[in-house]
């Protein structure tokens, strides 16, 4: 049903994803179909949780599906199903893993690998130099050009030669559209195989509080970020916010995920004198219990492929502050409808937007029935058709 309560809105008026689900082929066009998903391993982070969340998707249609890993290890090994089969190529490095992904393709034939990653250098020399019949799917979820304008030599490396591989792709999945024109700029050659499906969120109800002191008793409001601590995700930005925020009331704030910056970021607090009310605890398990009992979610990316963590906000039913960074949030976000956007490294606008977030938050509602446009339930039929490719039998064309 339209907004207005019409029955016969256009497609074109609804949102993209409830298209491509009503005009997708149904369960039967991935019944008994095999994928293979290659990844380094299994250490956490959007790409890991993405083909979990697909793998178990596509499984419940009637697909097979193996997950394929350099090395098996990580605490994203906890989440896979049963159903789901994990094979462990015993690799020293990803880098090394090519004779053993090799061995596997001839022996288990699957229809389509997807890889992710520095994975996907591998699975690309693969169909380029041995198997040009296997269909590889690459999946890249950040933005090219800031990536090798801000990564370090070795990934930059690493992404001179995901470039030169990427003509023998049968399809690239990027998150976003403005991933998607940006790769298009630097690879003409395969804007034609590129396909913008966002990453599937799914959070279940999550009533117990996290294992922190701070959350077992009532207190000042507590705003929450998350993400890796580099130069690209910008917590300097957040802290900054933070201390404005910190100035006008009582307040704290927790920073979650580990990462190279970890010194810098806690003499910046320290300089700031925010000791008691900034704690950095590290990586954690389930950081979605705490952005379910914040009082905001505040983001400071510089660049982003997607930005699955603001998707996750929305899901727990958290006000979102975030920097209007390319290319995920503000599409995410509806440019502002469901969300505060701020500018890139703003940490005064950001303040104010927390503080206004604060004051006057939406209804939980709200936010959650923006973010059931990610789940895997809505997303899957794309990701379905990407991954196979749609045959002309399923009445969809190809992808």
């Amino acid at each position: 049903m339209s907004p207005d309560g019409g029955a016969g809105a256009r497609a074109a008026d609804r949102p993209e994803e409830t298209r491509a689900r009503e005009e997708s082929p149904g369960p039967q066009a991935w019944k008994d179909r095999k994928a293979a998903w290659f990844l380094p391993s299994l250490d956490g982070g959007g790409a890991e949780r993405t083909c979990v969340a697909i793998g178990s998707w596509l499984v419940d249609q009637g697909a097979a599906v193996d997950i394929v890993l350099a090395r098996a290890r990580g605490p994203v090994l906890a989440l896979v199903p049963s159903q789901v089969r994990v094979v462990d190529l015993g690799a020293r490095k990803t880098a090394t893993s090519l004779p053993g992904l090799l061995e596997y393709l001839r022996r288990e034939q699957p229809e389509v690998v997807v890889s992710s990653l520095n994975a996907s250098v591998v699975a690309l020399a693969a169909k380029r130099f041995f198997l040009p019949r296997q269909r590889v799917v690459s999946y890249y979820a950040s933005v090219f050009s800031e990536e090798f304008r801000h990564g370090p030599p070795k990934t930059r490396l690493m992404m001179r030669a995901f470039r030169r591989l990427l003509p023998a792709a049968d399809a690239v999945v990027v998150g976003s559209r403005g991933a998607e024109q940006d790769l298009a700029r630097l690879a003409p050659d395969i804007a034609s195989r590129l396909k913008v499906v966002r990453r599937p969120v799914d959070v279940e109800r999550l009533d117990a509080p996290p294992a922190h002191p701070w959350f077992q008793a009532p207190g000042p409001p507590i705003v929450v970020s998350v993400g890796r601590l580099d130069a690209g995700k910008d917590f300097a930005t957040v802290i900054r916010a933070f201390g404005e925020v910190r100035r006008r009331g009582p307040a704290r704030l927790v920073v979650l995920g580990e990462g190279p910056l970890r010194g810098a970021l806690e003499a910046l607090v320290r300089d700031l004198k925010l000791e008691g009310s900034v704690h950095l605890p590290g990586f954690v398990a389930n950081p979605l219990a705490y952005m379910a009992h914040a009082q905001v979610f505040a983001f400071g990316s510089r660049f982003e492929g997607f930005a699955r963590v603001v998707v996750e906000a929305l899901a727990c039913g958290t006000p979102v502050v975030s920097a209007d960074c390319p290319h995920g949030p503000a599409e995410i976000l509806g440019g502002g409808k469901w969300g505060r956007l701020v500018p890139v490294g703003d940490w005064r606008a950001m303040a104010g937007a927390v503080l206004a977030a604060m004051e006057d938050p939406p209804p939980p509602v709200f936010l959650q029935q923006r973010a059931r446009a990610f789940s895997s339930e809505a997303l899957g039929p794309r990701w379905a058709e990407a991954i196979f490719g749609v045959r002309a039998e399923t009445g969809a064309g190809a992808a």
